[in-house]
């Protein structure tokens, strides 16, 4: 125990109970407050540590026979690396150092930061909700988009010209007539507007009445029994037209002949003309004449003209029309 205990072992002993005694003794100016004190206010909180501490060591043993051995190979491994290493660790340590101090020097705005933190990890779930919920429309739109990414480039290609035009007249140089063009243009817009105004609605009106009652006649077909031809009113007038040029320039003083019937009133014309009546003859393989279609509805008036009326209130007029007899009295052939 002598040779154990010598001079300076002793010397070290007598520094450690001091120290001891320093530590567990109360603290000068502070009644009540000692080391000893201190242990005892630390000892309930030792138990979960213990415990917790029990768990560590239990899993540090592992989960099979020699895991232990291997952690403490890794464990050797990785303090050999960090001794050979021992610049960069220490810078490691000193980066750690000034990282320490930056956040001690600003606790404040660190706990403002985490306390951020804190409102954006509460905010961040339905955020995330209702990014989940986008995403299968996104996905459907890029979907959609993709055809027109792909013709993108060269619909790309066809604008670059025209943007380099563009920039052509807004050029400095270019800009000035351009704004006083501009300028004459939006003056004279707001009357123009106000000319149109007024013209629309007449013109309104003229395009109804055109696509009602002129085109709606125009594609319907004239019910004209056996001579019927079944086609719209506009393709048998296109092809009367043809026809009757044909006709006129087969004419001589004894060739063929056209048939014309027409509606002349109750004051035409009548007498004779070496020898024979000016309205006389049927259609030929007749005695008599056949009569007219449609029926004369005699002279307008005034009155039966009214611009006040909307064209498309009115009736849409009809093809069909009855006979009605001859206003001409046959004559008989000329002797």
């Amino acid at each position: 125990m002598l040779s154990v205990l010598n001079s300076a072992t002793r010397t070290d002993l007598a520094g450690t109970v001091e120290a001891l005694a320093q530590g567990l003794g109360s603290t000068p100016g502070r009644p009540g407050a000692s080391g000893a004190a201190g242990l005892k206010l630390a000892a309930p909180h030792l138990a979960p540590v213990l415990a917790d501490t029990a768990v560590i060591s239990q899993a540090l043993r592992g989960t099979s026979p020699g895991d232990l051995t291997r952690l403490l190979s890794s464990g050797a491994s990785v303090t050999s690396t960090l001794a050979a290493s021992s610049a960069q660790l220490s810078g490691l340590v000193q980066g750690l150092y000034r990282t320490s101090s930056a956040l001690a020097a600003t606790d404040g705005k660190l706990g403002q930061t985490v306390s951020g933190v804190d409102q954006t990890l509460r905010a961040l779930p339905p955020a995330l909700t209702a990014i989940d919920r986008a995403l299968p429309p996104v996905r459907r739109l890029a979907g959609t988009l993709s055809p027109s990414l792909a013709a993108a480039p060269s619909l790309l290609g066809r604008l670059t010209p025209i943007v380099r035009r563009l920039a052509a007249v807004l050029a400095p140089g270019s800009r000035g007539p351009l704004v006083n063009a501009l300028t004459a243009t939006f003056q004279q817009l707001p009357s123009i507007l106000a000319q149109l105004a007024g013209a629309f609605p007449v013109s309104k009106q003229i395009t109804d009445c055109l696509r009602t009652h002129v085109l709606g006649v125009l594609t319907k077909s004239v019910p004209d029994g056996s001579l019927s031809t079944g086609r719209p009113v506009l393709q048998d007038f296109l092809h009367f037209l043809p026809n009757l040029a044909g006709a006129s320039g087969s004419f001589d003083g004894d060739g063929p002949y056209t048939r014309f019937l027409a509606g002349a009133g109750p004051n035409t014309l009548s007498g004779s003309v070496l020898g024979q009546k000016l309205v006389a003859t049927g259609p030929p393989g007749t005695k008599k004449l056949e009569g007219a279609r449609p029926q004369w509805v005699g002279d307008l008036t005034a009155s039966d003209f009214r611009p006040d009326v909307p064209c498309t209130s009115q009736p849409v007029p009809s093809l069909a029309a009855r006979s009605v007899p001859p206003d001409f009295n046959s004559a008989g052939h000329a002797r």
